[in-house]
């Protein structure tokens, strides 16, 4: 697969999850490595463009087996999750309007 077709993969999926929910992202193994038929190389180019658009996006990035802190819960990335990314602010309006005032990053 060329960069551009991972690039619109990238784009069109990270759209999507946007729309879904801005603070908190979640790409899965299933929805990327089978879904788009990426191989390992093609796996190891998504992942370095999605950290790079991500963290320019002012994201905290996790990846496989990195512990990561959401919303006072302490989890880690599954083997089946790809990456997991958070939104660094100082306030986050929640899905039912409520305002946190602060998240650790």
């Amino acid at each position: 697969m060329t960069e551009a077709q991972i690039i619109n993969i990238i784009e069109k999926t990270l759209n999507e999850k946007l729309e879904q929910d801005s603070n908190f992202i979640r790409y899965t193994f299933f929805e990327i490595m089978v879904k788009y038929n990426l191989s390992k190389s093609d796996e190891n180019i998504f992942n370095l463009l999605i950290e790079n658009k991500l963290r320019n996006l002012d994201y905290k990035v996790y990846f496989r087996g990195e512990e990561y802190e959401y919303e006072g819960k302490t989890k880690i990335v599954e083997d089946n999750e790809i990456l997991i990314a958070i939104k660094k602010v100082t306030e986050r309006v929640q899905k039912d309007g409520r305002k946190t005032k602060k998240t650790k990053h």
